[in-house]
């Protein structure tokens, strides 16, 4: 009787701290927003909803939120994909000055990045804000963790898109990438050396970058490297 009293008190006490938690969100309070897709997500109450009160908590100013809600809606990561609320939500996290960790800054900044490059119904075209968000990804990117700006500046350099043309950056670019272990740097080595483009056409080095970007990829897609030799 003791043990099913107890646990009616901990009901009632934990359903009116989420029945307040939640009313503090609905008034625009970003830290309670926080808590609640945080709920959501131990509860197992949908991305959805994990989004929406992350995206709430983000436009609340509760910085912490907004890597993840823009993350979410910029991917379509079991929601609905929303580039407007994306763009809110990237754009805080990347003007963030003091509170978000360097990845989420840097991740953010780089997603921006594509925003601008690709354009949408909501946002206009802008290769030069583009790559000055992926050059600001690049900088804040730590060393631990593949540099997606900075690869996707190669890119650019590469064929002169948004930026002067600089092959030899580029390259120069890749080849620190791929030795610091970003495997797509090393997957378009290993292309380049294939159809000989820039360098003179080598199966030998070609099959080595292959096989480290092999190595490198989590996703374990396997390249065919063999078919090289």
């Amino acid at each position: 009787m003791k043990n099913i009293f107890a646990i009616m008190i901990i009901f009632v006490f934990f359903g009116c701290s989420i029945k307040d938690t939640m009313q503090k969100c609905e008034n625009k309070d970003g830290q309670s927003c926080y808590k609640m897709a945080i709920y959501s997500q131990k509860n197992r109450q949908g991305h959805t909803k994990i989004a929406d009160y992350h995206h709430q908590a983000c436009q609340a100013d509760y910085i912490e939120s907004c890597a993840i809600s823009g993350s979410y809606y910029f991917y379509g990561l079991q929601v609905r994909q929303d580039i407007q609320k994306a763009f809110l939500d990237l754009t805080k996290a990347c003007d963030d000055q003091n509170k978000l960790k360097d990845y989420d800054k840097a991740i953010s900044c780089f997603y921006l990045g594509q925003i601008y490059e690709n354009g949408s119904k909501e946002i206009s075209k802008n290769k030069s804000v583009a790559v000055n968000l992926y050059e600001k990804s690049s900088q804040i990117m730590p060393k631990n963790y593949q540099n997606y700006g900075l690869l996707r500046l190669a890119d650019l350099y590469y064929i002169g898109d948004g930026v002067s043309q600089d092959k030899d950056k580029a390259v120069k670019t890749y080849e620190q990438l791929c030795e610091n272990g970003t495997f797509e740097a090393c997957d378009t080595l290993s292309k380049m050396y294939i159809k000989g483009e820039y360098f003179q056409r080598n199966l030998t080095k070609a099959e080595e970058y292959c096989l480290k970007a092999d190595y490198l990829d989590k996703r374990s897609v396997i390249r065919k490297c063999y078919e090289l030799k």
